[in-house]
């Protein structure tokens, strides 16, 4: 069993820069101006903050084995959150050539990550598992419940699922399976679910 550790502000009015305009530069390779709804508020809010959302996690979030931890208002939980909209993000900037090649090389050497949230709504305290093992099952050690969950890097494939379970504090936190999500999904989605203090990925 692997243990983890617990880890919105105004949405940005604005246009936000993503690679331009000289006609010798490639469409990837040029700074250009995206317009501002077809950015999602997630990635909006953590490029104002500074954050590179297509970079390494910021130095205030905890790192564990496996995981990251943060907490609302970190500039880690911003780049967190930030994560679960890239896919489709990147499929809208893709489609008008300017997909940066930091997020091609990204997308290229990760797999899944597990995003798990104390609030509703992904919001709250963030537990960010980084590629976790099929069959393996996931628990927070504090005092903690999940109520919302979500994926980054990719989405659950045809094949896969999450099992959604929760016990007792002084007990097996996973002994009772109380729900799944089902692949595959869609990007992007932040999943409601009953009070949850375990998960296992696992594949048909």
């Amino acid at each position: 069993m692997h243990f983890s550790t617990a880890i919105s502000g105004a949405v940005a009015l604005f246009s936000i820069s993503v690679f331009a305009a000289p006609n010798e530069l490639t469409p990837r390779e040029n700074p250009v101006a995206i317009p501002a709804k077809l950015v999602p508020e997630s990635i909006a809010n953590a490029t104002a903050l500074g954050v590179d959302v297509w970079g390494p996690i910021p130095d205030d979030a905890t790192e564990g084995d496996g995981y990251y931890t943060a907490e609302p208002g970190t500039l880690g939980w911003a780049w967190i959150r930030a994560q679960q909209d890239l896919g489709e993000y990147e499929k809208e900037l893709e489609t008008r050539g300017l997909l940066p090649t930091a997020a091609i090389e990204k997308r290229q050497s990760t797999s899944i990550i597990v995003n798990t949230y104390s609030g509703d709504w992904c919001t709250g305290t963030a537990w960010h598992f980084t590629n976790p093992a099929y069959n393996s099952r996931w628990v927070p050690i504090e005092n903690a419940f999940w109520f919302s969950i979500g994926f980054s890097s990719r989405t659950l494939r045809a094949n896969e699922y999450v099992q959604l379970r929760r016990g007792p504090f002084n007990g097996d936190r996973c002994t009772t399976w109380h729900g799944s999500i089902n692949g595959p999904t869609s990007p992007g989605t932040c999943w409601q679910i009953a009070s949850t203090t375990c998960f296992e990925l696992k594949q048909n």
